[in-house]
């Protein structure tokens, strides 16, 4: 082999890295941005299914504030509505306390024994329904 074989050989070498360096460059810079994108359209989709997961958490939050308003609004009238009837019962035991400070009962109790007993025993029975009726209502 002589001088001019090399001296081709080298030129030949010098034209294909010459021409191939900056086509492997190119590819590799195109490989990279694919690369990029890739993981962007990636990062958007995650971003995107978080977004959306936030916006339901946002909508089930608002429907629990919003059920809990109606229940704050119905315990609130629940609440009135035994606020007057436990009014309704201090006033009719004082009522009942006024109307029976007059009275002589052991006289009756003595002489009618059973008409008293019954009567107690009865309007007691009536008043314990009436706790009870207002216990279940809450």
């Amino acid at each position: 082999m002589g001088a001019g074989f090399l001296i081709k050989a080298g030129i030949a070498l010098a034209i294909v890295i010459a021409v191939g360096l900056p086509i492997y460059l190119h590819w590799k810079d195109d490989q990279r941005k694919e690369q990029l994108i890739a993981e962007q359209t990636q990062a958007i989709a995650v971003h995107q299914a978080n977004e959306e997961q936030f916006r339901q958490t946002i909508k089930n939050n608002e429907n629990r504030i919003q059920n809990l308003e109606v229940a704050m609004i119905e315990s609130e009238a629940r609440r009135e509505v035994a606020d007057q009837k436990l009014e309704e019962a201090r006033e009719q035991g004082q009522y009942m306390k006024n109307v029976f400070a007059d009275h002589k009962f052991g006289k009756l109790l003595a002489a009618k024994p059973g008409l008293i007993t019954n009567r107690m025993q009865k309007k007691t029975q009536e008043v314990f329904d009436e706790f009870e009726d207002v216990a279940n209502s809450f």
